[in-house]
């Protein structure tokens, strides 16, 4: 709600209509409808008997953090503004304009600024209820989406990949995800999945095992094609961790990953990785190579960069951080950082980068506080205003909390369900989040969540 406290000086008082020792007009301005992203704010129009109606109103809309987001002229007592950022204060500053170029204006006298909240994002995962889950895929996590529309007109539907495990160890799957349809009261979904029987990479536990999964399009000698990235840790070599990719032949509806017979890739050891190409591990002598490499993310809209959640050094027991690294060509990644690899964000868990109009949003866990956070991406910041640097993203100072609510419409607790890993499909007024939940006994399984305030 918008409120008020502490008086303010009347700017322009030789402008002022009205009475100057008395507030000459108080819009009482409030918000009519909010939600994450979006708010209508609206007023009190000054009284005609003044000096009849404005010609139109001056509005300003500022954030908390100074930012100006809305500054324009507005013909009716309301205004909507969308894309706002989730979880901020907003302030509104009107001035009534009785001619077109506003020389005669009526500034209103308040308390205090008016100032509102936007909601936060929350999301609503009717498959999870309390300690109970019922997923769209069991024992299965890191899930991508790729939009193979954007590449095609002949291309329908999105490119999934994703990491299950049974009784063998671990397999990755590369699908088609044909349709997604979401049932009127979000409690239903449609999941039209095409999977080949051999399409995939298989682990072989105890000697390689598979910890997480991304995917992205590449453009190679002007043509698309998949590049499918895997972590994987090595414990028949002590603690040994790595990064690997492929990159498909056969464009960016698949890849090939089969053995001579035809069958799912067995990375049987480290001399039998199915021709993959190693981007980091963890062996080498570099100061910019991590440790331990638990979960990874490609960030959208960058220039070859991923999110890897882990550690920089042998013995660090602490919780794991987020680091950014990127390629160096040549097919090798390296950490940024300034002298090794330095932590983006410590103690920070489950993260991933949801882009949408241009503006990243890092979703992830803080450790300390058991609690999920975004922090906004925006280009806009600083340096290339289409690509996602670090300097673009928000300091600490500017973390915004996340719900996450199963079907009762309760919080989900974080020693039951953890978000750990996030794809996003938009739809008209609809954003849907394929997320893998992990339980306290490190159990992972993948569902969906339907944002309820977008």
């Amino acid at each position: 709600m918008l409120g008020c406290n502490n008086a303010l000086d009347v700017e322009g008082s030789n402008d002022l209509i009205g009475d100057s020792d008395r507030p000459a007009w108080d819009p009482d301005a409030q918000t009519i409808d909010n939600s994450s992203s979006s708010s209508t704010v609206a007023w009190t129009p000054p009284d005609e008997d003044m000096e009849g109606e404005p010609d139109h109103y001056q509005v300003t809309i500022t954030s908390e953090f100074d930012a100006v987001v809305f500054s324009e002229k507005v013909t009716e007592p309301k205004i909507t503004v969308d894309t706002l950022r989730t979880d901020t204060e907003y302030n509104i500053d009107i001035v009534a304009c009785y001619d077109a170029n506003c020389d005669e204006t009526l500034i209103p006298e308040f308390d205090a600024p008016p100032t509102w909240r936007t909601e936060i994002e929350s999301w609503y995962f009717p498959q999870i209820a309390g300690e109970d889950i019922e997923p769209l895929m069991e024992n299965a996590y890191a899930p991508t989406l790729i939009d193979l529309s954007t590449f095609s007109d002949d291309y329908q539907g999105w490119l999934f990949t994703t990491v299950q495990r049974d009784s063998l160890g671990q397999q990755i799957h590369i699908s088609t995800l044909r349709n997604l349809l979401i049932g009127d009261d979000d409690s239903s979904i449609t999941f039209d999945l095409e999977t080949p029987y051999s399409a995939g990479l298989q682990d072989v536990p105890s000697v390689l095992e598979f910890t997480s999964s991304s995917a992205r399009p590449i453009k190679v000698d002007d043509n698309w094609k998949l590049q499918l990235f895997v972590s994987i840790e090595a414990p028949i070599v002590g603690e040994r961790s790595m990064i690997g990719s492929w990159i498909s032949d056969q464009g960016v509806q698949s890849i090939d990953l089969y053995d001579d017979s035809g069958n799912t890739c067995e990375m049987s050891s480290l001399d039998e990785v199915c021709g993959m190409n190693t981007c980091m591990d963890s062996n080498a002598d570099d100061l910019f190579s991590l440790n331990r490499m638990e979960c990874i993310s490609i960030i959208p809209n960058t220039d070859n960069r991923m999110l890897v959640q882990g550690r920089a050094e042998d013995n660090d027991n602490s919780p794991s951080n987020l680091y950014v690294i990127e390629s160096i060509g040549n097919g090798e990644w390296s950490a940024l950082g300034d002298m090794g690899a330095t932590p983006l964000i410590k103690d920070a868990t489950g993260a991933s980068v949801h882009v949408e109009d241009g503006v990243g949003k890092l979703y992830y866990w803080d450790e300390n506080t058991g609690a999920a956070y975004i922090r906004y991406w925006d280009p806009k910041s600083s340096g290339d205003r289409e690509m996602l640097e670090l300097s673009d993203l928000e300091t600490v100072e500017r973390v915004r909390n996340v719900y996450y609510k199963d079907r009762s419409g309760e919080t989900m607790l974080p020693w039951n369900f953890r978000v750990v890993e996030r794809s996003f499909i938009s739809f008209p007024n609809k954003e849907v989040m394929i997320a893998t939940v992990e339980n306290s006994d490190g159990e992972r399984h993948i569902t969906f969540g339907v944002l309820q305030n977008p």
